[in-house]
């Protein structure tokens, strides 16, 4: 999470491409931290990563393209975007990974979904004071910290607890 953080913040200036490849480091990042739990168990399982990458990465291209066409700033959807990544990179590993090795790997899709949702609801907490119109004082940066530390986490065990699970059913 930090790596991502520090990514998103050089790439800062530059303005163009900032989203996706926000979204590659975060699928390449998070893509790897989950390979390490399934790397033992499943051969030839780097494509988990890719998957994860491609997932996140291409509705966040499509935000991008759709700016740029519409001349309009769209980053206030770049979360929910990030969602819509959770889901697509759920069903992409489901179909192209899990469904062939594991009977209950269907869950996949959904636990993929709800733990992206819970980080982004973790991390919107970050927009409490544009949303309630206060000027960001000690109380706001606080709830920030706290939220932008937990939002690695809470997916990181969700997502994790989800694998787990599929790993430890019999293979098909």
């Amino acid at each position: 999470m930090v790596l991502i953080l520090i990514l998103a913040a050089l790439l800062e200036p530059v303005k163009l491409g900032n989203n996706s490849i926000l979204g590659f480091a975060m699928g390449l990042c998070i893509g790897l931290m989950q390979w390490l739990l399934i790397r033992k168990n499943i051969s030839h399982s780097f494509k988990w990563v890719w998957l994860l990458i491609v997932g996140l990465t291409v509705p966040l291209i499509v935000l991008e393209l759709l700016a740029s066409l519409l001349k309009n700033n769209l980053e206030p959807y770049l979360l929910l975007m990030v969602v819509v990544g959770g889901l697509i990179s759920g069903y992409l590993q489901y179909h192209f990974f899990l469904r062939k090795i594991f009977n209950n790997a269907k869950s996949w899709i959904r636990v993929s979904f709800l733990g992206w949702l819970a980080a982004i609801a973790i991390l919107s907490l970050t927009f409490l004071p544009a949303i309630f119109h206060e000027e960001i004082n000690s109380y706001f940066k606080m709830i920030n910290m706290i939220a932008i530390i937990l939002c690695g986490p809470s997916l990181g065990f969700n997502t994790g607890k989800g694998i787990v699970s599929i790993l430890k059913n019999d293979v098909s």
